[in-house]
Order: C-alpha cells, then structure tokens, then sequence
C-alpha cells in the first residue's frame, strides 16, 4: 500500500470523525451535558477500532488476495466483539443515561459501518 493511498485513508477517517463529533457533541451539550466527555471517547474508540481494521484489509488484500474475504469476516467479528466490550461496563454500571450512552455508540458505530462499507467496496 502506497504511502499517499495510507495518508488518504486515514484523511477520509479523521473527516468522518471531526463532522461526527462536532455533530454529537452539540446533541449532548443540549440534552445530557454528562455525555460530552463520552462522546469523545467513543468517537476516538470507534476511529482507532474502524480505521485499523480497513487498513488491515487494504493490506490483505493487496499481500494475501485468498484470505481478503476471511480478513473481511473476521473484522466484523472483532469490530462486535470490541463493541461488546467497551460498552459492556457503561450497561451493567451505574451510569445515569445508560441508554443515552448506548444509543450515540449505535447509531455512531452504524454510520462508521456504513463508511467502512463504501470504503471497502469502493476499491
């Protein structure tokens, strides 16, 4: 994977996830102050969690071209699992807008889904 095609991916990721925040981030300052600082957390936890993943792909697919299907399915086990994990504290705590919580991870982990998606099938 060349350099400019790697700077340009992580450019799409960091686009995507500076609109997405500033966009949660003043959904939370008008509903529920708490969430602004986990917004942040799982904006950057999604970021790192979506762009290594597509990265890992890219590399995949470009040095072992069998296995570019298998690296797919097995990033979206990892992506679930990780998701799991991470919000698997916020639900079982005693958190005062759990749901709140988990609904902005959701709908935030859908629309990275959704960019990871078209980002895959564009190549």
């Amino acid at each position: 994977m060349a350099a400019h095609e790697i700077r340009n991916r992580i450019l799409r990721y960091l686009g995507l996830f500076l609109a997405l925040l500033l966009l949660n981030a003043a959904i939370a300052h008008f509903h529920y102050s708490e969430l602004l600082n986990k917004v942040g957390e799982i904006k950057l936890f999604l970021l790192i969690l979506f762009g290594a993943c597509a990265i890992s792909i890219r590399w995949t697919k470009k040095n072992f071209n069998n296995f570019y299907l298998s690296a797919f399915l097995l990033s979206i086990g990892v992506k679930m699992l990780a998701s799991l994990v991470y919000l698997w504290p916020v639900l079982t705590g005693d958190w005062v807008e759990k749901e709140i919580i988990a609904l902005v991870f959701m709908v935030n982990y859908l629309i990275y889904l959704n960019f990871f998606v078209w980002d895959i099938v564009k190549e």
